[in-house]
C-alpha cells in the first residue's frame, strides 16, 4: 500500500495461521514474499521475458523487509509495536525455501543465522526444556506468546522445516536437538507415531492428526545431501 515493493497484513488472520494476526509487513508473509518475487523474476529470465521492473520491486522489497523488521537478533513478528517481543519459529520461511532451491537470498549469513540462534534460544530451549520441538511464538520476557491458540503450539512441519535450515547454515547440532524433542514427544510421551498432527502442546495437546505439513522432515534429508554434495 506504501509503494515499498512489500505486501503487508490486514490486521487480521489472512494467511495459513489462520488464528493468528499481523499487522503491516510481517516477518512470515514478507519472506514469502521476497521468495515468490525472486522465483517469478527467474520464470521470467527462463521464458525471455523482460524482468528488470520485478527485479527493481525486489530490491526494494528487501531493503523495506530490513528496515522495518530486522531488530538486531531476529525478524520481528510484525510492523505492531505490541508484537515486537514474539519470536517466530517461522520467520525464515521464504528463506528456507530459496535456500533448499539454491536461489539467491538477499539476506547476509550472520543474521540468518542469528535469528536462527535466537530461534533456537527461545522457541526451543525454553519451551518445556527443548524437549517438545519449536513453539510456534516465544516472547522475549521469556514466556510463550499466548496471543492465539497457534501462536502456543509446536506445528511439526514448521519444526522440521526450522531443522532443515539450520543444516543448510552448518548449524547441525542445533537442527538435530530441535527435532529431537519434537520426535520424542511424538514417538514416546504421545503415542502419536502413525498419525503425526499438525500441532502438539508440552502438556500433550494435539491437533489434526494425520497432517500433510510434517511432511516436511523429507527437507532436513534434502540438506543433509546438499551438505554432502557440497
Amino acid at each position: 500500500k506504501d509503494k515499498d515493493g512489500m505486501i503487508e497484513n490486514d490486521g487480521f488472520a489472512d494467511q495459513t495461521y489462520d488464528v493468528w494476526k499481523m499487522t503491516g509487513t510481517s516477518a512470515y508473509c514478507g519472506s514469502l514474499w521476497l521468495a515468490a518475487l525472486t522465483c517469478y523474476i527467474e520464470m521470467l529470465k527462463q521464458a525471455g521475458s523482460p524482468s528488470k521492473h520485478y527485479e527493481g520491486k525486489l530490491l526494494n522489497a528487501y531493503d523495506a523487509y530490513i528496515t522495518k523488521l530486522w531488530n538486531g537478533r531476529f525478524f520481528k513478528f510484525d510492523e505492531l509495536p505490541d508484537n515486537s517481543k514474539i519470536v517466530m519459529a517461522d520467520q525464515l520461511c521464504g528463506f528456507w525455501a530459496l535456500t533448499a532451491m539454491d536461489e539467491p537470498v538477499q539476506v547476509s549469513e550472520e543474521k540468518m543465522k542469528l535469528a536462527l540462534e535466537t530461534i533456537f534460544k527461545y522457541n526451543v530451549q525454553m519451551y518445556n526444556d527443548g524437549k517438545c520441538g519449536a513453539v510456534n511464538g516465544f516472547l522475549t520476557s521469556e514466556r510463550v506468546d499466548g496471543s492465539s491458540i497457534q501462536s502456543e503450539e509446536v506445528w511439526a512441519g514448521i519444526t522440521y522445516a526450522l531443522s532443515a535450515m539450520m543444516i543448510e547454515k552448518n548449524m547441525d547440532e542445533m537442527a538435530f536437538k530441535t527435532s529431537e524433542g519434537l520426535f520424542e514427544s511424538i514417538w514416546n510421551r504421545f503415542p502419536l507415531q502413525y498419525q503425526t498432527p499438525e500441532a502438539i502442546t508440552s502438556d500433550g495437546m494435539y491437533r489434526a492428526l494425520g497432517y500433510m505439513r510434517p511432511l516436511s522432515i523429507w527437507a532436513i534429508q534434502h540438506a543433509l545431501d546438499r551438505q554432502h554434495k557440497k
